[in-house]
This record gives structure tokens, C-alpha cells and sequence, in this order.
């Protein structure tokens, strides 16, 4: 069984990986398609947002907000 956490400052690199590119093909309301990652990180990171990932080792898998 999978539990969720808060992203940690070390998931970055892999939540910036699926969100990029979702960003940029604009599969998404939320986000600019030229979002630069410093904004796309203070959005996701940011004190006022609760990124989650999956508790698990390896390639990070799913990702919710």
C-alpha cells in the first residue's frame, strides 16, 4: 500500500519533470505554458500549497496539489 506525503525541498528535480512539459504543451489551466521553474516551484513548494507525492522509492509516480 502507497501512502501520500508533502514534497520534500529533495523532489523537486522529479516534480519539475512532469510538470514542464505538461506546462508547456498547455495541458493545464493553471499554469503559463513559459512558467519558469523558480515560479513553477514557489506554486508547488510555496507555504500556501500542499504538493504531494507518492511514499515510495524509485521514479516518482503520481502527483497531486
Amino acid at each position: 500500500m502507497r501512502s501520500i506525503r508533502r514534497a520534500a525541498e529533495a523532489d523537486w528535480p522529479s516534480v519539475w519533470s512532469i510538470i514542464s512539459p505538461v506546462a508547456a504543451a498547455g495541458h493545464t489551466y493553471f499554469l503559463e505554458t513559459d512558467i519558469s521553474e523558480a515560479a513553477a516551484k514557489e506554486y508547488w513548494m510555496g507555504l500556501d500549497s500542499l504538493p504531494t507525492s507518492p511514499r515510495t522509492t524509485g521514479r516518482l509516480s503520481a502527483l497531486t496539489r
